[in-house]
């Protein structure tokens, strides 16, 4: 693709923005949903090396969750701070899908949506503006 691009006269803004990138999308999901999750995860670290502190500036959701529950022994908020930790996760995740997204398959599962709901409707083919 890029050297067909390359003969056609494309610059290399052009054919990153329009080949390359394309190609990257899976894996710059990957990697981005992998790195989001682990930096509202890190435990450990923090457990092992601060503890939170000085002045709670190293204090992360996953180590909050843990001293409120075993350290404060308050069960309930504990687990309610880890809940919404996950449910953070699940949106950030599902907003990076999002925008991620390949638009052109998304268009054509909507056109092959619409063109099913005519059909059950009986109202016939219908014509779409591109």
């Amino acid at each position: 693709d890029e050297e067909a691009d390359e003969i056609d006269g494309t610059g290399r803004r052009q054919r990153f923005r329009h080949v390359s990138l394309p190609m990257l999308k899976p894996t710059l999901f990957l990697v981005l949903t992998l790195g989001l999750n682990g930096t509202w995860q890190v435990f450990d670290q923090i457990y092992v090396m601060t503890a939170g502190e000085p002045g709670k500036t190293t204090l992360t959701p996953a180590f909050l969750s843990y001293q409120t529950s075993f350290i404060n022994n308050e069960w309930g908020q504990g687990s309610a701070i880890a809940f919404i930790l996950f449910a953070i996760i699940v949106a950030m995740t599902l907003l990076q899908q999002f925008v991620l997204r390949d638009k052109d398959e998304a268009r054509a599962k909507a056109v092959t949506r619409r063109a099913a709901k005519a059909a059950r409707s009986g109202s016939g083919p219908t014509t779409e503006a591109t």
